[in-house]
């Protein structure tokens, strides 16, 4: 391991050592968001020296990992195991999407639930029944539009069955319900559209 991975927390160290010929792409994007997302004292902590790492040093933020995942699906998987996933009153923290998000990952690459199969992680919050991924991945700019390796859209995953075990314990079972809730977001996302599309020529962010 070269010895600027261990510079972590210290953003100023992390500096020294490029300055003076250490090379951050021998670093591995995964492997430092997971490690040092572990190690930090606290969140500012991890995402300042990562957000320098993407950014300053251009680290590849869309590095996969063996089984074909990039950082945004890993994430999202983490999130789609917790039980609040599925409880319309709980609100799940999304914030290290929201990071992700900032340093331009992918959030369109196609490895759910495998390479073979190819899903988003938008198609497979459809897929899965998440309303709350899935009504925020479409905020955030996950693109509706794409499909899956094997040619499935996003209203095609709306409607197919699905069930599985929670970690809890618990069987989940996506609805007729919730598959009409899906549509319902799809529906007024579809509504936005030209007017994200407006804001986002004109160089702006949109926040609608």
């Amino acid at each position: 391991m070269t010895p600027l991975y261990y510079t972590f927390p210290d953003t100023d160290l992390c500096q020294y050592f490029i300055e003076n010929g250490a090379d951050s792409q021998q670093l591995s994007f995964l492997h430092c968001y997971f490690t040092y997302r572990k190690k930090a004292a606290n969140q500012n902590e991890f995402y300042r020296f990562v957000y320098n790492l993407a950014t300053k040093y251009r680290l590849d933020v869309n590095e996969v990992d063996v089984s074909g995942k990039n950082c945004v699906a890993v994430v999202y998987e983490s999130l789609l195991k917790n039980p609040m996933s599925v409880d319309e009153n709980l609100r799940q923290d999304y914030s290290e999407m929201q990071f992700l998000r900032a340093i331009n990952c992918d959030f369109d690459h196609r490895c759910m639930d495998d390479v073979s199969i190819g899903r988003t992680v938008l198609l497979d919050a459809a897929y899965k029944g998440r309303r709350g991924l899935f009504e925020y991945l479409l905020r955030v700019g996950a693109d509706p539009d794409q499909r899956c390796v094997r040619g499935r859209s996003l209203g095609d995953y709306i409607k197919m069955d699905f069930q599985e075990q929670l970690r809890d314990g618990t069987t989940f079972q996506k609805t007729e319900f919730i598959k009409n809730q899906l549509r319902q977001e799809l529906y007024k996302y579809t509504l936005k559209r030209p007017l994200r599309n407006i804001v986002r020529a004109n160089g702006q962010e949109s926040s609608i």
